[in-house]
């Protein structure tokens, strides 16, 4: 299947990252796997239901962040090796515009 990327341009280091505009099925349940991981629900009496972080929230976002930026960035200046590290590498204005454009993708915002 024939995959409808776009390319973007860091703000800063003018890096040209590849990314995908849409996730199918099984890659939209991994981006959000981290988030139900890192939960725990407690049913309690009375249809009660509390949800609540099996662990520290600011790993959960963290692990969420990586999951998308490892799905969605495919190259980086034509690079497709160790993703992940070259994006946190970035100065955080980039890396903050590419955690946005991931957004958009993750979220679906064209739909």
């Amino acid at each position: 299947m024939s995959r409808e990327t776009k390319t973007i341009e860091t703000p800063v280091g003018k890096q040209k990252v590849v990314i995908k505009t849409w996730l199918t099925g099984r890659e939209r349940r991994a981006t959000r796997a981290p988030f139900y991981e890192g939960m725990k629900l407690n049913i309690k009496e009375g249809d009660k239901t509390e949800v609540q972080p099996k662990e520290n929230m600011a790993s959960v976002v963290t692990k969420l962040e990586d999951t998308n930026i490892e799905i969605v960035v495919i190259s980086i200046d034509e690079d497709k090796k160790d993703i992940l590290n070259k994006v946190l590498d970035m100065c955080e204005k980039d890396f903050g515009f590419i955690i946005k454009e991931i957004s958009k993708v993750v979220n679906a915002e064209d739909f």
